[in-house]
């Protein structure tokens, strides 16, 4: 059936399209009836908690088969990247290191490209994830990354996931504007040559997705 679905921390849309019986999440995003919503969000990879994403009916595929014993039938589904850089202290990019990408069922063993990016395919139900690169041992959360603007908690979330992981610490990555959300963004100013607030300006959102990427 076809109805509208709220987005919840952790999801994005491989995982929400494979939750619905859709092998591509294309065929949500590019529905009719998520026009709105792709305006909204113009980067697929990056959606908040609380949005509504229209989920359209599933079409039935009709197939001829000679009789016989039981078929099988599988879900063909897009594999979801991971796409993790890897900076040393200094800024610099941990080209050809090697790694271990720890998911729940399994470990991968893999070498950075030489930007320092990993880049792994991982099942799209994976949420938790560990990277150990040399002596540095990273906790994943995948699909966590809020957007900044715009953003029911005025991109502050979007603002501490991107701050955490450009290795500064605003405390919880909660939506909430604290002491230690103020210390970050100042820390991060000063080391970026910007005029020192403490504050969300658009200054620091544009230096921040042109640090990060997105």
């Amino acid at each position: 059936m076809s109805g509208y679905y709220v987005v919840r921390q952790g999801d994005y849309l491989a995982k929400i399209a494979r939750q619905h019986g859709f092998g591509d999440w294309h065929t949500i995003y590019d529905d009719a009836n998520n026009a709105s919503f792709r305006q909204l969000r113009p980067d697929p990879n990056l959606i908040e908690p609380g949005d509504r994403i229209f989920i359209p009916t599933r079409q039935m595929k009709i197939s001829a088969l000679p009789a016989g014993p039981p078929k099988q039938y599988r879900l063909r589904s897009e594999p979801t990247t991971l796409h993790v850089v890897i900076q040393d202290a200094a800024g610099q990019p941990a080209a050809n290191a090697p790694y271990v990408l720890a998911l729940p069922d399994r470990e991968v063993k893999g070498t950075t490209d030489g930007s320092g990016a990993v880049l792994q395919t991982v099942p799209v139900d994976v949420e938790r994830a560990t990277l150990r690169v040399g002596d540095s041992t990273i906790p994943l959360l995948i699909g966590h990354l809020d957007p900044m603007p715009p953003s029911g908690n005025g991109g502050v979330a979007g603002v501490q996931g991107r701050l955490r992981n450009l290795g500064y610490e605003p405390g919880g990555i909660d939506g909430v504007m604290t002491d230690e959300t103020r210390a970050a963004i100042r820390a991060f100013e000063a080391r970026n040559s910007m005029p020192v607030t403490g504050e969300i300006s658009p200054a620091l959102k544009s230096k921040l997705r042109q640090l990060y990427g997105c």
